[in-house]
């Protein structure tokens, strides 16, 4: 199976290590450091080679002097430890050692936000251009780990922009351990006085469903109102989707989702997987709803959808062998309809109704 975009392993967050000051001044000033940047909360990649990330590396001369100034002077919420990228095995002693800290080794990585600071934006260069990294063509394009330091890095800095006051007094919050907590500085606010005083970056649940019948040989598939309204020739078909309530289960998410949507009423809920969102900071957590066909499909509720229809399983299949076209989508044919790509939780719920590996 296809690993998901943005949801890579292969970076050690050792979230602990943020509160150490020591190791955080040590990491930044190593010369194993990188140093991804972001600008507006979208990274660059390489016009030539869109499967990897623009980072700054520390050992670089040009990348060093760069550096400096924005150390020195960026910021707090500008500069967020993500965590070390691990040894690879054979790495070249050319690039000296890895970085080391008591038991723990690796190259330090730091997202940074240079939105103020124009003078480090990537130049053009005719040969191997760099270019901003904003847009599905290129996410898709990306490497799975990549794509996973995209995720993160574009999370905390976005979440860091939006939170910079206390939500309880209004006060001027402080950004400590590194940009992955926040503390208000008004030591006679209310949340000064409880145990958990600091603030978290904030990630929003959302159910994502394939629904299927009884018999498993039709898939129920999905046009939203909002993204056909934008662009009509999308004619993208999915899945149920919705952000979970306040004290409410996964299962009673799905159940409540599909008959809001769709007028459905859901017999079983099977878990599959999950995939962060970085676009809407979001974790989606991926299920498989069984539902009676025998009922009537109802859209008047909350009026998310423009249609919503069953669909053999055989035919579903077909369409899932689709080429892929400019939107990134799996376009039949036949039909004219678009589905999500296999990098998608959306693809990976509608191939496990029609048992795709």
């Amino acid at each position: 199976m296809i690993p998901l975009q943005y949801s890579s392993r292969l970076l050690k967050r050792y979230s602990f290590l943020k509160r150490d000051p020591t190791f955080i001044y040590e990491a930044v000033n190593s010369e194993r450091a990188q140093f991804l940047p972001y600008h507006d909360f979208y990274p660059f990649c390489s016009s030539r080679d869109r499967s990897k990330l623009w980072k700054l590396h520390r050992s670089i001369p040009s990348n060093g002097a760069m550096l400096k100034p924005f150390i020195q002077s960026h910021k707090p919420g500008e500069l967020v430890f993500m965590g070390l990228i691990p040894p690879t095995k054979g790495e070249s002693s050319s690039q000296g050692p890895s970085f080391t800290y008591k038991k723990y080794k690796g190259d330090p990585l730091f997202a940074i936000d240079i939105t103020r600071h124009e003078y480090m934006l990537p130049q053009a260069d005719g040969k191997d251009s760099v270019i901003k990294c904003q847009d599905f063509r290129h996410f898709n394009d990306l490497t799975v780990d990549e794509s996973s330091l995209l995720s993160l890095g574009k999370m905390m800095l976005h979440w860091l922009y939006t939170h910079k006051y206390c939500s309880m007094c209004g006060y001027k919050n402080d950004v400590i351990a590194c940009g992955s907590q926040l503390k208000c500085t008004n030591h006679e606010c209310e949340s000064n006085g409880r145990i958990t005083n600091v603030s978290f970056p904030r990630t929003d649940p959302v159910v994502i469903v394939g629904i299927t019948n009884q018999t498993r040989d039709a898939v129920l598939l999905c046009k939203h109102k909002a993204p056909s309204a934008r662009d009509p020739k999308r004619n993208m078909y999915a899945c149920v989707s919705g952000f979970m309530d306040p004290s409410e289960t996964i299962e009673s998410a799905v159940l409540r989702e599909v008959f809001e949507e769709t007028g459905l009423d859901v017999l079983n809920v099977e878990y599959v997987t999950t995939q962060p969102w970085p676009f809407t900071n979001n974790i989606m957590i991926g299920c498989l709803a069984t539902v009676d066909d025998k009922q009537p499909v109802d859209l008047g509720h909350d009026e998310e959808l423009v249609d919503a229809s069953w669909f053999p399983t055989s035919q579903v299949k077909q369409m899932l062998n689709s080429d892929m076209d400019s939107y990134g989508l799996l376009r039949d044919p036949v039909s004219g309809i678009g589905l999500p790509n296999d990098k998608t939780i959306a693809n990976r719920l509608i191939k496990a109704v029609c048992q795709v590996r």
